[in-house]
């Protein structure tokens, strides 16, 4: 898998966070020629990816997070949709990353149609299932810091079963059930205990095994 900055984080590390939120309400018309420039960036470096063998491209857009759906939709989401389109057009997957809560813009996010979409464990996955539809695979929705980094082995443990169920019970088609189309995993990367991700993958095995025979879904697990 590959990977690319989207342009709400690109163009916050040229100009720095604090001041692009500035240029939303100062400048909009910049806004949007500094988005054109690193979109046209990123695909030059998606398609380099892709020419090496890279059969999924990650968008990373943690900054969009940060603004409201206003500036979202009208700034931000038309370029991501060229990011991923572009991306699309290559023969690439496209697996979305904006961590963060992303509540407000979940909306929009689903409506880019990327193939996987990563959620922070902000927002409801039920909230995110009716804004992707059963064809988008939603990975995440777990607190890497709570629940991994300064949790103990037996709390992943015993939490785990929980928090597969709480994601998957009610909330997948039967298409979606078939094709692993929601997987348990932590929302962002930290230095995490070795042990306790262990922890949650067998937990995970455990579980699927127990709830569906001797199926077990390989995205989960």
């Amino acid at each position: 898998m590959g990977w690319v900055e989207g342009p709400c984080a690109e163009a916050a590390d040229l100009r720095g966070i604090n001041t692009l939120m500035l240029d939303f309400y100062d400048d909009p018309t910049f806004v949007r020629e500094l988005f054109k420039f690193v979109v046209e960036l990123a695909l030059r470096y998606a398609r380099l990816q892709v020419e090496a063998g890279a059969d999924i491209i990650g968008i990373g857009d943690a900054a969009a997070s940060l603004i409201g759906p206003k500036f979202y939709n009208e700034l931000v989401w038309p370029f991501e949709q060229r990011l991923v389109l572009g991306i699309r057009s290559m023969g690439a997957r496209v697996r979305l990353h904006i961590c963060g809560n992303t509540t407000h813009i979940v909306e929009g996010m689903g409506r880019l149609g990327c193939d996987i979409v990563d959620l922070d464990y902000f927002p409801p996955v039920s909230l995110a299932r009716k804004a992707m539809g059963p064809n988008q695979a939603l990975l995440g929705n777990i607190d890497s810091v709570a629940a991994l980094r300064d949790s103990t082995p037996e709390k992943v443990t015993k939490e785990s079963p929980n928090a597969i169920m709480k994601r998957a019970t009610g909330l997948l088609s039967e298409w979606a059930a078939r094709s692993h189309a929601t997987h348990l995993k932590p929302t962002c990367r930290h230095s995490l205990s070795m042990h306790n991700c262990i922890r949650k993958i067998s937990a995970g095995k455990r579980t699927l095994r127990y709830r569906n025979g001797s199926r077990t879904y390989r995205g989960l697990a």
